[in-house]
């Protein structure tokens, strides 16, 4: 930025020198010849003008580039570090908008910046050549060039203002699109393709009107520019004649003046088209701050110790639950979900959770990743409080294999070693087995290799479901979370998954949200979860016994 900085000057200030040359060189004309060291200063100032001119726009551009890479990275960190909560409030396709759109506004920041900068000093520079000459001259064409300055300043408020409508409504665009395109083979079976191309084609008129509005505002302050450049340089011929055949000034100082003024005109149209992309830069920064405000998690946040009694489930057992719940209660704004719901997982132990939908089974799994905290009520980790733990080192004592199992266009073994980087091919061709999905691999041309497309769309439901569970089995978690694993599966591989799940019990906690009587009936305890409430249910056999409004269904 400095070295920028500096070329760019160095360039006006090359540029300034010019007409007090030729000013000079009009002089030494008119009284039989030019000497050669005038002209030589003449040269070389049109020579340092045009390499430093070529430097400034290099490094600026450059610098554009790198300021756009520094904030998508930044940003790109950020989205990745903020609690799933607030990434659930926001919309996806807003958030991609802010990412290429909007940060792509900034790359010609740092260059405008500059040319504000040095187009100020420019013409301060100018103004103070051309008083020394003639102060009365000097005084009339700052007065044009005040009054068309101010008179474009209004504008630029409004630049501002129709360039954050514009980048709203682009983001507002994007997220439409891409919800739309997410779930398209669904959009085209309820033949509502036209309708929500209608609603994409609304968000991106609300761009285009903002657009044509930024338009207008930029022609307008067109003829400003051009007034302000035609009544300067009428100003300084008519009023410079006069003051010429008056005898104030000489015919080369009238020249010099001339061309100052026409040298400053560049500089001021510098000035104004950079405040002009400085609003609009602004606008589409105060959208990326608006998501960098939104505090991160800390990967390695914990609050000081608090000291537990100890539970009576220790007490009667000699070891504490791998995990406990005491009275936790949670709500999404005013809707409650859970209500002091309390209970146990022991070590080495399938735990099956079952109820109706929209009890709040997936929001229990939500809070025991910790994507949520309790509004009340503790939950404790091998004896710890989750809050005394990193959160960094709590997920990896965890791993969540989440009810519709996504997928991420790659690789097959990228999404499989997602967890685990070190992963060796044994170990991936074990948990592949463990999960019946070793013969489809083995019949790919590319193995594990083969790219599985976006969202996974090259594999069948029940493939990207035991391909999560296989995921989740290379994790070194001691409690693994399942949201109905077996949804998307025949019985023969539901059997075979089940199986594996089953002997997990002899090194690993297993918490499974399931309605299949084959996956609930092998669970060492299973949790009734009914409008916000959990209770105990010892085993499969006793559900029918159950008090609530939820029965086996079987």
């Amino acid at each position: 930025m400095s070295v920028a900085v500096a070329a760019a000057a160095l360039a006006s200030a090359a540029v300034l020198v010019q007409p007090l040359v030729a000013g000079r060189a009009v002089d030494e004309a008119s009284h039989g010849g030019v000497s050669w060291g005038v002209l030589s200063l003449l040269a070389a100032a049109f020579v340092v003008a045009i390499l430093a001119e070529a430097a400034d726009t290099y490094l600026f551009y450059r610098l554009g580039e790198e300021v756009v890479f520094d904030r998508r990275r930044v940003y790109a960190t950020h989205l990745m570090a903020m609690p799933v909560a607030e990434l659930d409030r926001l919309r996806l396709g807003d958030l991609v908008a802010r990412a290429t759109s909007d940060i792509s506004e900034l790359r010609e920041a740092p260059r405008m910046l500059s040319r504000v900068v040095v187009g100020v000093c420019t013409l301060a520079v100018a103004g103070a050549l051309m008083a020394r000459i003639d102060a009365m001259l000097a005084v009339a064409v700052l007065g044009v060039v005040t009054a068309s300055f101010f008179g474009g300043s209004l504008l630029l408020a409004k630049a501002g203002r129709a360039a954050a409508v514009r980048q709203q409504a682009v983001g507002e665009h994007g997220a439409r699109l891409e919800r739309t395109l997410g779930a398209i083979r669904t959009v085209k079976m309820s033949e509502a393709q036209v309708r929500s191309g209608e609603a994409i084609v609304e968000a991106a008129g609300e761009a285009r009107r903002a657009g044509m509005r930024l338009a207008w505002l930029g022609a307008v302050s067109a003829p400003v520019m051009r007034m302000t450049a035609t009544g300067s340089l009428v100003i300084v011929l008519v009023v410079g004649a006069t003051r010429v055949s008056d005898g104030v000034i000489s015919v080369g100082e009238l020249v010099t003046l001339f061309l100052l003024t026409l040298f400053s005109l560049a500089p001021l149209q510098d000035v104004y088209r950079g405040l002009t992309t400085l609003h609009i830069a602004a606008a589409a920064d105060a959208r990326i701050e608006e998501v960098l405000a939104v505090a991160p998690e800390r990967l390695d946040q914990t609050r000081p110790r608090r000291t537990d009694p100890v539970s009576s489930a220790v007490a009667e057992t000699g070891e504490a639950p791998l995990v406990q719940a005491r009275g936790v209660s949670f709500s999404y704004g005013v809707h409650p979900v859970l209500r002091e719901v309390s209970l146990h997982l022991r070590r080495r132990q399938i735990t099956a959770v079952v109820g109706p939908s929209g009890s709040g089974k997936s929001t229990l799994l939500a809070l025991l990743c910790r994507f949520y905290e309790p509004d009340e009520g503790q939950l404790v980790f091998d004896g710890r409080p989750y809050t005394d733990f990193p959160l960094a080192e709590l997920r990896r004592r965890i791993t969540l294999v989440e009810q519709d199992s996504p997928v991420l266009h790659g690789s097959l073994r990228d999404n499989l070693v997602m967890g685990a980087p070190d992963a060796t091919d044994a170990e991936i061709n074990d948990v592949l087995r463990r999960v019946n999905l070793d013969a489809f691999v083995d019949g790919l041309p590319q193995g594990l290799d083969t790219s599985v497309l976006d969202r996974g769309r090259a594999l069948s439901g029940g493939q990207r479901q035991r391909l999560a569970v296989a995921r989740a089995l290379l994790s070194p978690a001691e409690l693994v979370l399942l949201d109905e694993p077996t949804a998307h599966l025949d019985r023969v591989n539901e059997s075979v998954l089940v199986e594996t799940l089953t002997q997990l019990r002899e090194h690993r906690s297993v918490l499974i949200v399931a309605h299949r009587r084959s996956t609930i009936e092998r669970a060492d305890q299973i949790l009734v979860v009914e409008r916000g409430h959990v209770s105990r249910v010892e085993s499969f056999a006793d559900l029918p016994d159950h008090p609530g409004e939820y029965r086996n269904p079987f």
